[in-house]
């Protein structure tokens, strides 16, 4: 395997993960490297995910899951977060994360919530508090070993996704 190419964009690529025929275990394992200093992607079910560090010794590697937009002037977007089929899963160590106002932001599986949280919004607060307390923000953990799961947003006032100022978005690293 000399031949191979072990780094994309700073990222280091080692093996069973690599970016040329014969420097992956499986095709699941590819890699994708655009030569213009691009993080590495890998794809899984369509979805390209940004890698952002691979680490063979503790079986993890790390990417950048796509943002959820609702109500939110044209970015509106929902997607079903699929690792099936892949030998990958979410690990109790990831994090569901909702910003925007008033909202309920859920997980859910065969129809039925398996995880979500509340961000709320106080007129009264400053909006640039930081952090996931539930204040413009909220987060929880994904469930382990979890493969697939899509993503709704709620107003809390019955209405689609942000009910108050700002953006409703859910994202997830893996």
């Amino acid at each position: 395997m000399d031949r191979c190419e072990s780094n994309c964009g700073g990222i280091e690529i080692p093996y069973p993960f690599g970016m040329k025929e014969g420097c992956f275990l499986h095709e699941r394992f590819k890699i994708h490297c655009n030569d213009s200093n691009e993080f590495p992607k890998l794809t899984i079910n369509g979805t390209d995910l940004t890698v952002s560090a691979i680490s063979v010794s503790y079986s993890r590697i790390y990417v950048k899951f796509p943002m959820f937009f609702a109500n939110c002037g044209g970015k509106d977007r929902n997607t079903v977060v699929d690792l099936e089929g892949s030998p990958f899963v979410f690990s109790s160590e990831n994090y569901f994360v909702a910003s925007g106002c008033d909202n309920l932001a859920l997980m859910n599986q065969n129809n039925s919530a398996i995880g979500g949280c509340v961000s709320i919004c106080d007129k009264n607060l400053d909006l640039l508090i930081s952090g996931c307390s539930g204040i413009n923000s909220c987060q929880t953990r994904i469930p382990s070993n979890l493969k697939v799961f899509n993503v709704t947003m709620k107003g809390l006032d019955g209405r689609n996704g942000s009910g108050g100022p700002g953006k409703s978005n859910a994202g997830m690293p893996i």
